[in-house]
């Protein structure tokens, strides 16, 4: 069950609804942008680091620490309405040079080795 936003000659072309289904789901209407604050909080709670773009798009990220020195970085790019766009992982040696990123979404392309001086 959806019920339409106020805009909704706009967004009706567009495909964009309010979920009114759901207690939990807070998605919040700013002219013709709609943010899932649902979504906003929980890549916050998960990703805890974020840069916020000009445009309202985001690019969350957080690191884990591997065994060897080597550091793994999780990325995700998300629109103004918190819809992911991109996903992929870094992979940083010892000295901290990029080597590998493996993108995982839209398309899973597999690790790609970064050429050195890139």
């Amino acid at each position: 069950m959806f019920r339409r936003c106020e805009n909704e000659k706009n967004n009706k072309e567009r495909g964009i609804y309010h979920h009114s289904c759901c207690v939990d789901v807070a998605t919040v209407c700013l002219g013709e942008l709609m943010i899932d604050e649902r979504k906003r909080r929980e890549n916050e709670r998960k990703f805890e680091v974020w840069n916020e773009l000009p445009d309202g798009s985001r690019c969350y990220f957080y690191e884990v620490q591997g065994r060897h020195g080597w550091t793994a970085r999780y990325v995700k790019e998300v629109d103004a309405s918190e819809r992911t766009l991109k996903f992929y992982q870094e992979i940083y040696d010892e000295k901290g040079r990029l080597v590998e990123i493996h993108e995982k979404y839209p398309v899973d392309k597999g690790h790609i080795r970064v050429k050195e001086g890139s």
